[in-house]
């Protein structure tokens, strides 16, 4: 083969070298980026939020046997990651368990957090544990979450600090969709106090909520406290499914 021959073979080579390339890119764009440099699908994940207002964590021992019941449940079947957060004041992720099964020294770690309730008064930031929540499915741009499962124990008050206004967030200005976008499928575990004095406004808040997650297409279960208590002690407590 000649020496002009040859160089027309290699440019040749070369072109169809840099389509391949070229049409690769394009798909990985077409992809939405999903593709070889996009983000890797990682176990399912469980983020668990526990308000620690005196109020709340008066019933304890029913919210730890459903984080356990769920946990446990999920944690035989396959590797999960999972999230704690307190909510109090300065909502705060507290545990996490990455891909593997929980220890007992692990349950221990997670019992300690919630020993002592927030200070009287101090207050709750609603919104702000939410935003961590959907921090929480966005930690690590690598790895996408394969699905989401959000339990969230609270009596869903965003109560402010005693004697201030304004410091925390309502209700009315949190974006329900963004839930949706995430697609987390979550259940709210809500303990109301019949007897007390805000009893009837406190349930006509929990009603809002609960339209405004449906209105935002959100899937959720609403459950009261008294529903959980006893779905746990008849075995019917499963908890949010991931999808």
């Amino acid at each position: 083969m000649s020496g002009k021959r040859l160089a027309v073979h290699i440019a040749m080579l070369a072109i169809l070298v840099m389509l391949g390339l070229l049409l690769s890119g394009c798909a990985r764009i077409l992809d939405g980026g999903e593709g070889e440099d996009g983000p890797e699908e990682g176990p399912p994940r469980a983020i668990i939020v526990i308000d620690a207002s005196q109020s709340v964590l008066g019933n304890w021992d029913l919210i730890q046997q459903a984080v356990q019941t769920f946990v446990k449940r999920f944690q035989m079947e396959r590797d999960t990651d999972l999230v704690i957060i307190r909510l109090d004041s300065k909502p705060r992720v507290v545990q996490k368990v990455a891909e593997s099964r929980t220890t007992a020294k692990q349950w221990e770690e997670f019992q300690s957090e919630f020993k002592h309730p927030d200070a009287p008064g101090a207050g709750t930031d609603q919104i702000g544990a939410m935003e961590l929540v959907l921090q929480e499915c966005q930690d690590n741009p690598r790895v996408k979450p394969e699905s989401v499962a959000v339990l969230y124990f609270s009596d869903m008050l965003a109560e402010q600090p005693v004697g201030q206004r304004g410091v925390f967030r309502e209700w009315s200005e949190f974006d329900w969709t963004s839930l949706k976008e995430q697609e987390i499928s979550a259940g709210f575990y809500v303990f109301q106090d019949s007897t007390h004095p805000r009893a009837t406004k406190h349930r006509r808040l929990v009603e809002d909520l609960k339209r405004a997650s449906v209105d935002a297409g959100v899937l959720a279960d609403w459950v009261d406290g008294l529903t959980l208590k006893d779905d746990l002690e008849h075995g019917r407590f499963r908890g949010p499914a991931f999808r």
